[in-house]
């Protein structure tokens, strides 16, 4: 997506402002905001572009999954040397 359609999808949850480019930096600011949260992705071949990632891929990585494993094979041992 560009720019320019996420400013235009937003205003009509931002609602009719009389400056029109306060309302743009406010949009940026929203962007920017997305991105640092790691939700959208600027494109490396035009930065104006974005791609809109899925949020659990977003939120969790590789690492935090090998984690996760890790903690289900010890409370599976610890349950069979329980049982």
């Amino acid at each position: 997506m560009s720019r320019d359609q996420i400013v235009e999808m937003l205003r009509v949850f931002l609602g009719e402002r009389s400056n029109e480019a306060k309302l743009v930096d406010q949009i940026n600011g929203h962007i920017a905001r997305v991105v640092e949260f790691g939700f959208w992705g600027q494109l490396k071949k035009d930065a104006s572009q974005f791609e809109v990632r899925r949020i659990i891929a977003a939120l969790v990585d590789g690492d935090c999954l090998a984690e996760m494993d890790r903690k289900l094979e010890e409370y599976l041992a610890h349950a069979d040397a329980s049982a």
